[in-house]
């Protein structure tokens, strides 16, 4: 694979017993409801500053540029919650939570959310072609495509992020404490990943084949954590990914705006599409480890000196 310690064998490193995992994902989950409640009160205030009427309305309204600015940072707390039990309780590097490489590999994001970027796009084109062009609608509204993506720019990377962070990083290192078989515990996150996903208004359409869609789509960034040893590729997949739907085409779904470009018309899928939408993924994260391969191996003969350096970090914190 590559010369690092195994991405999720780092979970042995600093306070990782079982009981202090425990109380980890505790504080986790604690720190996360306290920083959403004191976002809500700062976003809260400042739209009653820069706007006229009830900041609540707007701010909890998902067609508005606000709601879609407060859906978003929702999950920013997950980042500062994360950061603050990896270092302050299992008194563990930060790295070591993104990564098995000795730094964060912004390449290898790039590179793995370019190539799906790339793909999702053909994607388009090739149905574009195939389909009624009735189906596809061109939406652009300047007046509030513009503010909408602003926000997806700046928002998306954290919160598409937030998720690789906690699903495929700390959950996935908690897991691997207790169960040898990787594969397990990817097969674990990834029903995690789904369940997270339940309430979306997609499911509306069929709860069980979407559900699986998303498993799925989780399923592929444990592939490419696996292959790669860090988050990098699949924070990449998943920031493009999200990015993609949010700005640029996207079905019309209830009480969500149209922030993209092209609407694909309402949500609807069958087995059929279910089947071929885990077939793109699959030739997605293919291309990704084959054509990113450069930017995710290294000599085996340096992996002594990321060790020493991790051991040298733990022992500081």
């Amino acid at each position: 694979m590559n010369g690092f310690t195994h991405y999720l064998d780092q979970a042995g490193e600093g306070r990782t017993g079982f009981l202090a995992w425990v109380i980890g994902l505790v504080f986790v989950i604690a720190l996360y409801f306290v920083g959403v409640a004191l976002l809500t009160i700062a976003e809260l205030i400042a739209v009653s500053m820069l706007t006229e009427g009830d900041a609540a309305d707007k701010l909890l309204n998902p067609l508005t540029v606000s709601g879609h600015f407060f859906v978003l940072s929702s999950f920013l707390p997950m980042i500062w919650a994360l950061w603050l039990v990896q270092k302050k309780w299992h008194k563990r590097p930060w790295r070591l939570l993104m990564t098995a490489a000795p730094a964060f590999r912004w390449k290898l994001l790039w590179a793995s959310g370019g190539i799906y970027l790339l793909l999702l796009v053909v994607l388009l084109l090739i149905e574009w072609l195939m389909a009624d062009p009735a189906e596809f609608t061109w939406v652009y509204n300047p007046q509030t495509y513009w503010p909408f993506l602003l926000v997806t720019l700046l928002m998306v990377p954290f919160q598409a992020a937030s998720e690789e962070m906690l699903f495929r990083g700390y959950l996935g290192q908690l897991l691997a404490r207790f169960f040898k078989n990787k594969w397990l515990v990817y097969l674990i996150t990834s029903g995690m990943f789904a369940s997270l996903h339940f309430y979306n208004p997609e499911a509306e359409a069929d709860l069980e084949l979407y559900l699986i869609l998303i498993f799925a789509f989780g399923l592929m960034a444990c592939v490419l954590t696996h292959f790669t040893n860090g988050l990098e590729a699949a924070m990449g997949l998943h920031i493009f990914n999200n990015a993609f739907v949010f700005a640029i085409a996207s079905n019309d779904l209830a009480d969500t705006a149209q922030s993209y470009l092209i609407s694909l018309g309402e949500f609807s899928i069958d087995i059929f599409e279910t089947l071929l939408a885990i077939a793109f993924e699959l030739l997605a994260v293919y291309l990704i480890l084959k054509l990113c391969r450069p930017l995710y191996q290294t000599r085996p003969e340096i992996t002594q000196e990321i060790t020493q350096e991790t051991t040298q970090e733990t022992a500081q914190d």
